[in-house]
């Protein structure tokens, strides 16, 4: 038998999606581009990896701190390339892949 707690759990999802929806709906195009943010995110991650030397040992926080200015940046680039093109730049190549045409990428 539900319990009061999980009608308000329901409720409160249910209510509170035209706020949530807005303050959300800046990740659509980092969904939309996700496997091109997916290898971008481990390049740029190797490369900074790259300037860290050998034996230092990189704090939680550091580590926590850089990955969400990655992330905010690719939500940014990824807002600013889907203005102009339909589809992230690896998924075009999937989808002609896929296709095995080459298909438009301009919006």
């Amino acid at each position: 038998m539900p319990r009061f707690s999980q009608f308000f759990y329901v409720s409160f999802l249910v209510l509170s999606e035209p706020l949530l929806g807005k303050l959300l709906s800046s990740l659509n195009a980092l969904g939309r581009m996700a496997f091109t943010n997916y290898i971008g995110q481990s390049v740029i991650l190797v490369v900074i990896a790259m300037f860290i030397p050998v034996d230092t040992i990189v704090s939680y926080m550091t580590a926590t701190i850089t990955c969400l200015f990655v992330v905010i940046e690719q939500i940014i680039a990824s807002s600013y390339w889907l203005r102009f093109f339909k589809y992230g730049p690896l998924e075009w190549l999937w989808r002609c892949g896929t296709y095995g045409k080459w298909l438009s990428i301009r919006r």
